[in-house]
Parts: C-alpha cells; sequence; structure tokens
C-alpha cells in the first residue's frame, strides 16, 4: 500500500500544480501574462483583448509624436 499512497499523493500534487508549472515554463520561454480578459464567449473576449492592445498601441505612437514635435530642429 505504501506504493499506492505514494502515487496518489504525487498525483493530487501534479493536480494542483499543474497550471503554476505551465506557467513557469512559458515564462522561461517568454511569454508573459499582461491581463486577464473577462467575457461570456471566446469571441467577446477576444474582441476586448485586441481593442484594449489596439488603445495601448495608438496612445503609444501619439506619445511618440509629440516627442519628435517637442525636439528641438537643429
Amino acid at each position: 500500500m505504501p506504493g499506492f499512497s505514494l502515487y496518489f499523493l504525487g498525483a493530487l500534487w501534479l493536480g494542483f500544480e499543474a497550471s503554476t508549472l505551465v506557467g513557469a515554463k512559458l515564462q522561461r520561454r517568454g511569454w508573459q501574462d499582461n491581463s486577464i480578459v473577462s467575457a461570456p464567449s471566446l469571441m467577446q473576449a477576444e474582441s476586448r483583448y485586441f481593442s484594449s492592445q489596439r488603445r495601448i498601441a495608438r496612445a503609444t505612437r501619439q506619445a511618440q509624436r509629440q516627442k519628435e514635435q517637442e525636439k528641438p530642429a537643429k
């Protein structure tokens, strides 16, 4: 019976920690967990996520343009 209980405890631990282990592996490969999107369907979640990414990119471009305009001309 000790073998079974050891196997059971290992399986239980893996069940609880699997998502953490996968997340750590993806982080080592360069993936980043940037945001969590809550939506009733995948389609709505994707549209919310990508629309926010477009807003961020647009604001970044505007800030870069303002910096370029503020630079004194040589």
